[in-house]
């Protein structure tokens, strides 16, 4: 099983793309997010059975699921990085959070070349505002 998996991460690194500084952009990440069919709210699949799709997908669910834990993390002299506020315990799922991504990509195109955290942490503040003392 161990070489299986060893073998399994091997051919996946054929496929990845070589580590880049530059963040990624929101047109990025909207083409790594366009590899997922997210029409329906509880279920999440793949569009295509290619490993570089299923990477670039994976790599879409990685970086949205990690703006949303950033923005619902408190942190000591600092309580919401994000300056957003969304609901815990799992009050909204992936395919909501990935189509409110893809919804504000697709209607501001000139987005597309900022980073994509920038963008993930306006979203966030907009829709998921924290509420003032």
């Amino acid at each position: 099983m161990r070489q299986a998996l060893v073998v399994l991460i091997l051919i996946a690194g054929l496929f990845a793309s070589p580590a880049n500084a530059d963040p990624m952009t929101a047109g990025q990440l909207m083409t790594r997010c366009a590899n997922l069919d997210l029409s329906k709210s509880s279920e999440i699949k793949l569009r295509s059975t290619g490993i570089g799709d299923a990477l670039d997908a994976g790599k879409c669910w990685g970086h949205i699921e990690a703006y949303v834990d950033l923005a619902s993390t408190e942190l000591p002299n600092s309580p919401h990085p994000l300056g957003a506020c969304p609901p815990y315990q799992n009050n909204i799922s992936f395919p909501e959070l990935a189509n409110m991504f893809l919804q504000y990509a697709k209607s501001h195109p000139a987005d597309l070349p900022k980073p994509a955290a920038v963008i993930m942490a306006k979203i966030l503040a907009d829709v998921f505002p924290c509420k003032k003392p």
